[in-house]
């Protein structure tokens, strides 16, 4: 092997396994296996029963506490995944996306700031739920010269060595533990995004102070942004008009009510502007970029109104704090609001530690103060009746939309905002349904 088993050639005559459910299973197979390497592809199941290889590259969807991680890494493998290699093998061109929460759509938003300033970008094709995690696409721009932009979730920061030349982390909260065993897993796993960076590269987090931990792990230069105060270096806002400072001059960007996202999801705006003005775009490209601004599906998008009351798709906030950033934008005793979704994730239950139950019961009292009505669906139904009485039940979500758009009377809108997880066709028929006008 090479010194970096992840650099071209460095799997030469290494029995490399890949997970079957990544969804790049197959590519990666036959680029690994084009530079020597003694490729197989897997199933779990089959993993979980014999964790045996040189190495193995696992789906993002491989939680870190199961059977096949732990077996791998007790049997000395390298464990991986498609976004280690991405970050071995062009990480001075990478622009990583990280957080808890905005990390695509900051994504999404970055990638069209950059277009705008005529930087040359690569960015995965957009996954089931519009994520926009590593691809096959990628393996085909390693060794190319574009910048790459991509979103990287815990789950595939666990099995990461490599950082990004220019990390962004949007926010940091409890979330996700059935998948890491603990939050200081989840902590360690989301901290590979700055651990193997440089003097020369950049971090952007939030600056009121939750991502202090990342800034304390790497020698990066560090842009922040703000939604409340001015910064230093990078983005804020001012009296409703975004500004950002760079190079010790401000510039004047345009105006909050322009654009297509509200209340705290600005930050996501905000953190895409900082990280273009650490990869290179002008403030005065950026400012251009704003008019054309679009938000991937799902993450507060209105998809239809009924007797001239909204319906907002915000089904990807399939945790607590998501939901809670949707129900702040409403006004008291004014939405009519459908939550609801699965009990147990790819791990195991889902908000199930102390700290995630307190942002669950905290997401549902606000529900209790800004909804006048609540549909309430899925196997989250029987705890979500317990934290809202006097919710409505239905079986699925498409049930629990139908039953919410049947009667607006009184309603300023209908928001969809889980607060649990929900299969991706499931979204899928909420966003393209019909409605009634």
């Amino acid at each position: 092997m090479t010194t970096d088993p992840l650099a071209p050639g460095g799997l030469a005559g290494v029995d490399v396994v890949i997970e079957a459910t990544a969804p790049e299973a197959d590519p990666l197979s036959a680029f690994l296996a084009s530079e020597g390497a003694r490729t197989r592809i897997a199933a779990p199941a089959e993993l979980d029963r014999e964790p045996s290889a040189g190495a193995a590259f696992l789906d993002a969807w491989t939680p870190e506490v199961s059977a096949r991680v732990i077996g791998l890494r007790e049997h000395g493998a390298l464990v991986t995944c498609l976004a280690d290699l991405l970050l071995a093998r062009a990480a001075g061109r990478t622009i990583g996306v990280t957080g808890t929460a905005g990390k695509t759509t900051t994504t999404a938003l970055l990638d069209q700031l950059l277009r705008a300033a005529g930087i040359d970008v690569s960015l995965p094709e957009p996954g089931l739920s519009g994520n926009l995690w590593p691809d096959a696409t990628i393996l085909g721009v390693l060794g190319g010269s574009t910048r790459i932009v991509v979103e990287l979730t815990s789950s595939h920061l666990a099995f990461c060595r490599h950082s990004p030349e220019v990390a962004v982390v949007t926010s940091f909260w409890p979330d996700h533990i059935e998948l890491h065993g603990s939050i200081d897993a989840y902590r360690m796993a989301k901290g590979a995004i700055v651990r193997g960076q440089s003097a020369g590269s950049w971090l952007v987090v939030p600056a009121d102070g939750s991502c202090e931990d990342f800034v304390a792990a790497t020698p990066a230069s560090v842009a922040r942004f703000s939604i409340t105060d001015p910064v230093e270096r990078g983005a804020f806002v001012r009296g409703h008009r975004i500004v950002v400072r760079w190079q010790d001059e401000e510039h004047d960007l345009g105006g909050v009510d322009g654009l297509p996202l509200r209340g705290a999801c600005v930050a996501n705006v905000l953190a895409a502007c900082a990280a273009a003005l650490v990869s290179g775009a002008p403030p005065a490209a950026i400012a251009g970029g704003f008019r054309d601004l679009r938000v991937p599906p799902h993450r507060f998008v209105e998809i239809a109104r009924v007797d001239g009351v909204p319906v907002y798709d915000d089904s990807m906030a399939g945790t607590p704090a998501k939901a809670r950033a949707a129900l702040e934008l409403f006004g008291d005793d004014s939405i009519t609001l459908v939550a609801g979704g699965r009990m147990l994730g790819a791990a195991g239950p889902v908000h199930a530690t102390d700290d995630e139950r307190e942002l669950l019961e905290a997401a549902c009292a606000v529900a209790r103060r800004k909804a006048r009505r609540i549909v309430a669906f899925g196997d989250a139904a029987e705890r979500l009746t317990t934290l809202l009485p006097g919710c409505e039940v239905a079986a699925t979500l498409d049930a629990a939309v139908e039953l919410a758009v049947a009667d607006v009377t009184g309603t300023q809108a209908v928001l969809i905002t889980p607060m649990f997880p929900v299969a991706p066709d499931e979204r899928t028929r909420v966003a393209t349904r019909s409605f009634p006008s």
